[in-house]
């Protein structure tokens, strides 16, 4: 499985960069060498926050989408709080695709 990690900016508190650089962070901690020598290559939003449309997504190839938000966070704490937030989001989300590598077809 190959992953791409493709972020946008989180509306001025990571730049896209740095935003790419914490979910890489997540998925290491997660993902073990097996996960990587399987083919393809799932898309996987990682967002701020989702609106009630956000389903348009899949229209684009983005096969799931999960919210980084761990609960209401003010504007001005989001250079602080976002990082952290980011990277246990992508962390998860490696745990789940690990898990799913070691369930038996």
């Amino acid at each position: 499985m190959k992953i791409a990690i493709v972020p946008n900016a989180f509306k001025g508190s990571l730049t896209a960069s740095q935003a790419a650089g914490c979910i890489e962070r997540g998925f290491r901690k997660a993902l073990l060498d097996f996960v990587a020598k399987k083919p393809g290559t799932p898309v996987i939003a990682i967002c701020g926050s989702l609106s009630p449309d956000a389903g348009k997504v899949r229209a684009h190839g983005i096969r799931a989408f999960v919210s980084a938000l761990e609960e209401p966070v003010a504007e001005a704490d989001l250079p602080r709080r976002a990082p952290g937030m980011l990277e246990r989001c992508a962390e998860q989300m490696g745990y789940l695709l690990a898990l799913k590598a070691a369930i038996p077809s």
